[in-house]
């Protein structure tokens, strides 16, 4: 990151993994005596949808097939004077290429030997440490909250971490920390996430994947379509960069030639959980938990062997019991207070309990607090030819929550991307592949006084106006933190968004044992923040000196909409050269560019591309 040129050479016994989150199958064919058969045709048929790919084996003997989409393949290979192999149920996961050597018996080619199912793979190719969950794992483990974090576990050298003030709480990788992960859907770039409210704003330069308001991954994509997941916790080649951590490649699921749907809701509630140690010490009833997780899933042929569709929507609907103690000001404090402090000791709940100290007072309560979200996603596939194939994805996601200890925040996210692709094969193991993505992510967050529906406009404007006069508004957010206290919070954050344009072109040629791959992945970012109004922010280092309205910190900061473009850009490639049977090596350059973040205030325009795109763009 910043504004270096990193180069980077690497020489290693691994093959490259397709960052499209396509995969490849290479290997040798030979006859019985072991010599290589040159010109013998390798076809590989999607047993799904029924798209295809060929290729010819070259002099010595060795073949690819790229630009494979996960799955299970039936592989026939022909030569005149051979029998004709045929092999069925070939299992092919996402970013994994494998190896598959074939031998053709002498005969003719009208003679055809069926083999069925797929043998384990030999897989020299690939070194990366990882784990690799296909979509029937998926469906049946159980998984808590339906979500991918559950998954993510299941990797070699992940340990997933808490939610801090520093960091938002994903996973950590190899010593990295949880916001160098890199995550992507269907080859491209999921990580242009924004948070908000309680959470941390790393918002520039796209380090955080999207998110939900609940901190889940379910906005990446909906579980009910997903085809697979990947992550790789060690990879070395140069097809990968940017973020030093994980490599979470996720693909989507698509449709077929039969009509597949699914619907499913998991229920969990309250009664059938263990009660809050806490909740039971104070006589209270935390039974309310309730969740609900539905989804519903439809994908079948617009044209068989042609056009396929896959649809797929998921929802969750939380309401979880919070049992809290915390130190508020008692009634004496309160009678004491001045004016001007009155409002702030009014935000917090009246003390219910024991003295804790001068002017303060232990509370106990209970609330129930509301989550949910709802994705969306389509997918549609389509073969112009044999040789040409596009697809296009839409995906979009919108999700709340409310956080609260004293007070209440209401936090709201929205995500939305699309991609589309073109897959050509444009002669004997020469393939090119193109992605564009364009996505979206926003988020409001919104402080409130506990029990406030609708909210009051302005509940401390008593206290901003004795100590600031009449240079603060309603509309301003105001944090005032007071020792033994804590913190008390009213208002609207910062509005934040961050678009994002991508564009991933690479071909990829095979001649004999040398596969040669080389790509761009170009990005364009548009990180914004706008204020609703003024920071009002007050610290006091004890309750007295609030009382007394002596040694206090106070700082008003203006209302700012700031704009910060930014360009990225890599370029790589690659050699994978088959030594022998059971030795590969990749030999690739990588270069990265990452110019630094420039600031755009208000009337001196934006970046050319996104200004026109996301003119405006404030709801969410």
């Amino acid at each position: 990151m910043g504004g270096g040129r990193p180069w980077v050479v690497c020489v290693i016994a691994t093959a490259p993994l397709l960052a499209q989150q396509l995969t490849h199958l290479s290997g040798l064919i030979r006859d019985p005596s072991g010599a290589a058969i040159p010109g013998a045709l390798v076809t590989a048929l999607n047993e799904d949808n029924g798209f295809r790919r060929q290729a010819w084996s070259g002099a010595d003997g060795g073949y690819a097939v790229g630009s494979l989409q996960p799955g299970l393949y039936k592989i026939t290979v022909r030569k005149e004077g051979f029998r004709t192999l045929v092999r069925f149920g070939l299992k092919l996961d996402a970013a994994r290429p494998v190896q598959v050597d074939f031998t053709l018996p002498l005969g003719s080619m009208q003679e055809e030997i069926t083999v069925t199912g797929s043998p384990p793979l030999l897989n020299s190719e690939d070194a990366a440490a990882g784990t690799v969950i296909a979509r029937d794992r998926i469906e049946r483990l159980p998984l808590n909250g339906r979500g991918l974090l559950s998954l993510l576990e299941l990797a070699p050298g992940a340990i997933v971490t808490p939610a801090t003030r520093g960091e938002p709480g994903q996973f950590t990788a190899a010593g990295q920390r949880p916001n160098a992960n890199y995550f992507a859907v269907d080859g491209v770039s999921a990580n242009s996430g924004v948070s908000a409210g309680g959470l941390p704003a790393q918002v520039t330069g796209g380090a955080l994947p999207s998110m939900t308001a609940l901190g889940s991954f379910h906005g990446l994509v909906p579980l009910a379509a997903l085809e697979e997941f990947r992550i790789q916790t060690s990879t070395t080649t140069p097809e990968f960069g940017r973020l030093p951590g994980a490599q979470v490649l996720l693909s989507s699921r698509a449709g077929s030639n039969q009509y597949h749907g699914s619907l499913y809701h998991y229920w969990r509630n309250g009664r059938l959980d263990a009660a809050d140690w806490f909740a039971n010490r104070f006589g209270q009833d935390v039974s309310g938990l309730r969740m609900n997780d539905f989804s519903a899933s439809l994908g079948g042929p617009v044209k068989p062997n042609r056009t396929f569709f896959f649809l797929a929507y998921e929802g969750m609907r939380l309401r979880e019991p919070f049992a809290w103690r915390a130190a508020v000001p008692d009634a004496e404090a309160r009678r004491a207070a001045p004016a001007w402090v009155a409002p702030i000791f009014d935000m917090f709940p009246a003390p219910a309990g024991v003295s804790l100290a001068p002017h303060l007072a232990e509370w106990s309560g209970l609330y129930r607090r509301r989550a949910r979200f709802d994705v969306g996603n389509l997918r549609l596939d389509h073969a112009l030819t044999a040789r040409l194939t596009l697809f296009a994805r839409w995906n979009e996601t919108r999700s709340s929550n409310q956080f609260t200890t004293t007070q209440l925040n209401d936090l709201s996210l929205r995500h939305r991307s699309l991609t589309a692709g073109v897959n050509l094969r444009a002669g004997p193991g020469t393939v090119v592949d193109l992605k564009l993505n364009q996505s979206y992510a926003g988020g409001r967050s919104l402080w409130l006084r506990v029990g406030d529906r609708p909210p009051e406009p302005c509940p401390l404007a008593p206290t901003a106006q004795y100590l600031f006069g009449g240079a603060v508004a309603c509309d301003s957010l105001f944090r005032f933190s007071i020792a033994g206290l804590g913190q008390v919070a009213a208002g609207t954050e910062p509005f934040q968004s961050q678009s994002q344009w991508q564009l991933l072109p690479a071909a990829e040629l095979s001649r004999g044992r040398h596969r040669v791959r080389a790509g761009v992945d170009y990005r364009q970012y548009l990180p914004e923040r706008r204020d609703a109004g003024a920071a009002v922010s007050l610290i006091a280092e004890t309750l007295e000196d609030l009382l007394a309205g002596s040694d206090l910190w106070v700082a008003v900061a203006p209302a700012r909409s700031l704009r910060y473009p930014l360009t990225e850009l890599s370029v790589f490639t690659q050699d994978t050269w088959r030594i022998r049977a059971d030795l590969t090596a990749t030999i690739g350059l990588r270069w990265e560019y990452a110019g630094a973040p420039r600031l755009v205030r208000p009337g001196e325009g934006g970046h050319p591309l996104l200004a026109y795109v996301f003119p405006g763009q404030t709801e969410i």
